[in-house]
């Protein structure tokens, strides 16, 4: 494994700050099971950089890879933050948080079949797509802004599920 400094154009809070690093594991698979900040954007960095892995390119395949990102949050992400908020554990909270709003906005550029090469400029070209939720830059503001606290949990719940169903629509 080698570890890469994350590039300029995917700094941005509450994911990634100046001199951030991630590291190169060529066994990753895509929605690896792990809070570490070394894999959010981890599949769109590495696309940037041309660093060629053994994973295939998740964004080619959108309606599997929302799918499995879909399957992963109903059955462990949504479940596993209810848990942390139940026992008012905000510090537990926040790196889950972190990982599934990062998945999101991946979601929401690989249906495009694209990847992410600008998280600020991508993030506010994405609350203009037809499959966007309503008030989607307010509302991602809003999760950016208080990662940690459950409103943002609540904010982001609602967001898949509307996002979800403009999915369908807009694959189909």
């Amino acid at each position: 494994m080698t570890t890469v400094t994350v590039p300029q154009v995917f700094i941005m809070r509450p994911f990634y700050e100046i001199n951030d690093k991630i590291m190169i594991d060529d066994t990753c698979e895509f929605l690896k099971d792990s809070h570490d900040s070394s894999y959010w954007f981890y599949e769109d960095i590495l696309a940037y950089l041309q660093i060629e892995t053994s994973a295939t390119s998740p964004w080619l395949y959108p309606a599997n890879s929302i799918q499995k990102f879909l399957d992963k949050w109903n059955n462990k992400g949504e479940l596993d933050l209810n848990k942390c908020f139940e026992k008012r554990n905000r510090a537990a909270a926040k790196p889950l948080m972190q990982q599934y709003t990062a998945s999101y906005l991946q979601m929401m550029q690989w249906v495009k079949q694209k990847p992410l090469t600008h998280l600020v400029d991508d993030y506010k070209a994405l609350t203009h797509e037809l499959y966007a939720p309503v008030n989607l830059s307010e509302r991602l503001s809003f999760v950016f802004n208080s990662i940690d606290h459950y409103h943002a949990f609540t904010t982001l719940r609602q967001l898949i599920e509307e996002s979800e169903k403009k999915w369908a629509v807009y694959l189909s």
